[in-house]
């Protein structure tokens, strides 16, 4: 639930899942730019804040389906072009991601609240039908003790 009644989840293609785990439920993460103090997330959902557009959009495409991205009504008067940048995020997953190497995704990743059961609902958790990756070949393990232990 927002805090205002002049804010509102964006209507954007890839923040929501209509089918499967959010079928019931909102998703559990909300986006909201870090200088909107009128979004505040409910007891269900897990508030993430970002300073600009691009961690916006990188957070989104971490989050994926599991997340919404809200700007209250004050917010985007005063930022008129914010929301129709959010609206623009790409939806393809590879696009998504364009541009971002691995230590900023993880300094992203680190960012995301704790909350065990909202994150248990992320494209980050394991889910019984995913598919595992192939076990190690051990002879293509060069070192077989680690030197800090």
């Amino acid at each position: 639930m927002l805090n205002s009644t002049h804010a509102h989840a964006l209507d954007i293609q890839n923040t929501r899942a209509h089918i499967g785990l959010f079928a019931d439920s909102p998703p559990p993460y909300l986006l909201a730019f870090s200088a909107d103090e009128h979004i505040l997330a409910d007891a269900s959902r897990t508030l993430v804040r970002a300073e600009n557009l691009p961690d916006i959009r990188l957070l989104n495409a971490i989050l994926g389906e599991s997340c919404e991205i809200a700007v209250s009504e004050t917010f985007r008067k005063r930022h008129p072009t914010m929301a129709a940048r959010c609206r623009s995020l790409p939806v393809d997953s590879e696009a998504r991601f364009e541009g971002a190497d691995s230590r900023t995704l993880s300094e992203h990743v680190k960012g995301i609240p704790l909350a065990l059961n909202a994150l248990v609902r992320t494209p980050l958790a394991l889910r019984d039908d995913d598919a595992l990756p192939e076990p190690i070949d051990q002879r293509l393990v060069h070192k077989k003790k680690s030197p800090i232990f």
